[in-house]
């Protein structure tokens, strides 16, 4: 066996942007949108941005910034907030979790099933 070590993607420098460029144009190609490169600017934004996703993460915001926006370059501006701030979304803290809702009883569940409507 030879240990092979993928470095994660803050650690690729400007290979992000190589990953970044095939994506977009992979998805915009996908998606028919006409977008094929990023401005200076959104560059240097994806470069500074930790990327705690690593590939999947980067993958997600291009796709997302496909499907909100038109054009033929991706500005800063179309980015999502969290890579164009670079401030890491934060978990909400365990007192703002809500309780887990009580499973349906069997009753609860069949007097659902009786209140659907057949499309007939």
């Amino acid at each position: 066996m030879v240990p092979l070590r993928l470095p994660p993607l803050r650690e690729r420098g400007r290979d992000i942007l190589l990953i970044a460029r095939r994506l977009l144009r992979q998805f915009a190609r996908e998606n028919n949108k006409s977008f094929g490169d990023f401005s200076p600017a959104a560059e240097e934004q994806l470069l500074r941005y930790p990327w705690p996703g690593n590939v999947r993460q980067l993958q997600n915001v291009i796709q997302q910034t496909l499907v909100l926006n038109d054009g033929d370059v991706v500005e800063l501006d179309m980015l999502p907030q969290e890579v164009r701030t670079g401030q890491l979304e934060k978990a909400a803290p365990a007192s703002a979790v809500e309780a887990p809702a009580a499973a349906p009883s069997a009753s609860d569940s069949l007097a659902a099933r009786r209140a659907i409507e057949p499309l007939w």
